[in-house]
């Protein structure tokens, strides 16, 4: 990820802002980054991408008595995010749709 580096260094300024405001050094490892970690995030987003599109598939649906057919069909949200916990052994998980 040609970025990592300088997400790196924000996340330094983070981590040193931390540091003075007393957290502790259990929870500043946990939420430091290193390029490894910007790449797995990064490689986790690019699984979510390559899923199958789900916008359009109808999930379910049934014709009513009168004719009248009904459908619940899958359409975006336009959200993508991560979600970084400071936990010991949660990875970051890309809960991502576009």
């Amino acid at each position: 990820m040609h970025d990592a580096e300088s997400i790196v260094a924000a996340n330094a300024e983070d981590i040193a802002r931390a540091r003075e405001g007393g957290q502790s050094e259990a929870v500043i490892d946990r939420l430091s980054l290193t390029v490894e970690r910007v790449g797995a995030i990064a490689d986790a987003v690019r699984e979510v991408a390559e899923l199958p599109d789900p916008v359009g598939e109808v999930v379910r649906g049934k014709t009513l008595p009168n004719g009248l057919e009904l459908r619940q069909v899958r359409v975006p949200l336009g959200a993508i995010g991560i979600i970084y916990e400071a936990a010991p052994t949660s990875p970051p998980t890309p809960p991502c749709s576009a």
